[in-house]
């Protein structure tokens, strides 16, 4: 099935993410895309602790997202993919353009929005 979901949300791993579409979806992994987080160490551990131990986060930037786009699609697992805000799911469809649609999560008010 591969990536059944690619969701804009600005809390990126939460509950609603691992419960409300994980669990519905059968998902095995994430594939969470943020140029900072992807450098980031600590706020890596801190989105681990959000997730079930048998499931797979994978962190990645924009870039690499593009790159290994192909084999998260036609993974044999069901995954979702998750970004922060709308300028990265611009940039990351700009790389990768077989990346359609997004389903609208939590993008909430804050300077430059």
């Amino acid at each position: 099935m591969s990536l059944a979901l690619y969701r804009i949300d600005d809390r990126l791993i939460h509950g609603q993410v691992v419960v409300g579409w994980g669990q519905p979806l059968h998902i095995t992994f994430i594939v969470l895309v943020d140029d900072e987080v992807r450098s980031s160490d600590w706020e890596q551990d801190l989105y681990r602790m959000g997730v079930p131990p048998d499931m797979e986060v994978i962190f990645a930037s924009v870039e690499e997202a593009a790159r290994q786009m192909a084999s998260w699609q036609t993974d044999p697992r069901v995954g979702i993919l998750l970004v922060g805000d709308v300028n990265t799911a611009v940039s990351l469809v700009e790389h990768a353009p077989q990346v359609r649609t997004f389903n609208v999560g939590g993008v909430h008010h804050r300077a430059g929005r």
